[in-house]
């Protein structure tokens, strides 16, 4: 008789309600059950809490759960509107131990994120990282653009914001902020690549990237799609102000290395202009590869004349002594 009440699987507990046996079971599949079950069961409330003490320290329950699978079970029951997964969620995003792991089950874009806007900033501040920044970078309200802009402006939460800014789940929003404060906001490891991933997405992003972004932001353009990287070589050299040129040959380098012939007419054409135009072109052609850049092997040897650069001038002349005959 008591065997046939025993659970002969994790749904066959769910059916029943067996908050001890999916407690003990421990696998992931139990713990999502749980928190089902949690909606309108003490019990398995309780139980959830205990199993996410269970998991701190990376630790894992018999079963194989982790801390995460605790953690999206708590975010299932925040999205149906459950106040005990809101409560237990503030409760890990304040748990210095729990909080990124938290944040990292928190579905992007949701409209119940709303509701952790100041924990996920309070979290920022005590060392969460990127997953907190990523969360909070895809809420769309007022308060998150507030909390956004306070967290690029500290320096120490700052490479978290600009992770979470560059993710694909950030709102418009998060970026025009980014793009909007001073240079002294972007200026941590994660800015220049959160710079490129929205310019790799967004044209508004890639046109701010190209005119007027700090140099350092492009040096990891070269990451980007061939296209998007000849767009936004194409701007800089039409619509950017000379005087930062300079700063740029190397990133121009890195992307004339992976797009030889896609840049070929943007170089060429660049090298017909004036002699800011062509110093940056010829500074950048020191390690690339002639064969596929054959207009601009053409319009070089008149370019190089026209330069004063010392290290343009060597590079053309290296750069044309390697062009096809």
């Amino acid at each position: 008789m008591l065997l046939g009440c025993t659970p002969t699987s994790v749904g066959d507990a769910e059916k029943k309600k067996n908050v001890g046996w999916l407690e003990q079971n421990g696998s992931p599949e139990a713990i999502a059950a749980l928190g089902k079950l949690a909606d309108d069961d003490k019990a398995a409330q309780e139980a959830l809490a205990n199993v996410s003490k269970g998991t701190e320290s990376a630790a894992k329950l018999e079963g194989g759960a982790g801390g995460l699978d605790v953690d999206l079970a708590i975010w299932g029951g925040v999205e149906r509107n459950a106040s005990w997964a809101n409560e237990m969620t503030k409760t890990l995003l304040a748990d210095p131990a729990r909080m990124d792991e938290m944040a990292s089950a928190m579905k992007r874009g949701t409209p119940q994120l709303a509701t952790f806007v100041s924990d996920l900033d309070a979290a920022l501040s005590r060392g969460c990282g990127i997953s907190c920044g990523a969360a909070l970078a895809s809420i769309d309200n007022p308060a998150a653009t507030t909390a956004i802009t306070k967290r690029l402006e500290d320096q120490k939460t700052r490479d978290s914001m600009c992770f979470g800014v560059g993710a694909a789940e950030s709102t418009k929003a998060a970026r025009d902020v980014f793009m909007k404060e001073p240079a002294t906001a972007r200026d941590a490891v994660q800015c220049g690549p959160a710079a490129v991933a929205m310019a790799t997405r967004d044209d508004t992003a890639l046109a701010w990237l190209a005119q007027t972004a700090e140099p350092g932001l492009l040096r990891g353009v070269s990451t980007m799609p061939c296209p998007r990287v000849v767009a936004l070589w194409t701007k800089v050299l039409v619509s950017r102000d000379h005087p930062t040129f300079g700063a740029l040959s190397r990133s121009l380098e890195d992307s004339v290395n992976k797009c030889p012939k896609e840049l070929d007419a943007t170089l060429a054409g660049a090298l017909g202009t004036d002699a800011d135009s062509q110093t940056l072109v010829l500074a950048s052609l020191g390690s690339s590869s002639a064969r596929d850049l054959k207009m601009t092997c053409a319009a070089a040897p008149a370019a190089a004349q026209r330069v004063t650069a010392i290290l343009a001038r060597a590079n053309a002349r290296d750069f044309v002594a390697r062009c096809p005959k």
